[in-house]
């Protein structure tokens, strides 16, 4: 589990939104965007490699 602390659209993500390029990946509906994120691993399974922070 990951408490979300911060997401972000950069200039590319609005670029696309407004048509000028991009698409939805082969045998996709849709492209994903807002790649910037920032979260504490809040949960997380002991073999993850992950590591809960305090």
């Amino acid at each position: 589990m990951v408490e979300t602390l911060s997401v972000g659209l950069c200039g590319t993500d609005l670029e696309i939104n407004a048509g000028e390029y991009g698409e939805a990946p082969p045998g996709a509906s849709f492209l994903v965007l807002g790649h910037e994120n920032l979260g504490r691993v809040l949960e997380a399974p002991d073999d993850s490699g992950y590591w809960v922070s305090a």
